[in-house]
């Protein structure tokens, strides 16, 4: 089958070595990658999709994972560390080491998400417009949010069609739902 990659632009920069697997199906993607060592890994699964977002990996043994059926806005960033060091100035023992940042599969992520070390969204849910993801949620079908982030709502599954057309297409079907609650 293979990938296929439609209107997609995946920058990178850094580390001579990063491994990258990616699934089928990648439309309208923006991904800048960026890496100062070697040796970074990032699985993307199938049927992504991506409007902009920056992933950082500059530690060593940390990793992005992103499940399939994922859909991203724009102004995502995937950080796993800060970026310096941060230490107790007694024992000079660093206080801030990083971790993966892990995304289940069927998950929407909406605008101006930062998803910060050691984070996990677990399958279909979605993470708010401008959520500052700091911890991991291993609840599926929910919506976080907030800063920090926080579960806002739970029970909540997510379609890639406008609210609209799931309503028609839920009565169509003679299927409860498709009438938005209050």
């Amino acid at each position: 089958m293979g990938i296929h990659l439609t209107i997609s632009i995946l920058w990178f920069r850094g580390g001579n070595s990063i491994y990258i697997n990616i699934g089928a199906d990648i439309k309208n993607t923006s991904i800048l990658m960026s890496t100062p060592v070697n040796n970074r890994r990032v699985n993307i699964g199938k049927n992504f999709c991506c409007n902009g977002a920056m992933l950082t990996l500059p530690e060593s043994g940390n990793r992005i994972e992103i499940g399939n059926n994922c859909m991203f806005s724009f102004g995502i960033q995937l950080r796993t560390e800060d970026g310096h060091a941060i230490y107790d100035i007694t024992t000079k023992q660093l206080i801030n080491k990083g971790g993966s940042c892990i995304i289940g599969n069927h998950v929407w992520v909406c605008c101006n998400v930062l998803f910060m070390k050691n984070t996990f969204l677990n399958d279909n849910s979605i993470a708010a417009a401008g959520a500052l993801i700091t911890k991991k949620f291993t609840e599926t079908n929910v919506i976080v949010g907030g800063n920090p982030a926080k579960v806002i709502k739970t029970n909540i599954n997510w379609d890639r069609k406008s609210a609209e057309q799931y309503a028609k297409d839920c009565e169509a079907q003679n299927l409860k739902g498709g009438h938005i609650l209050e």
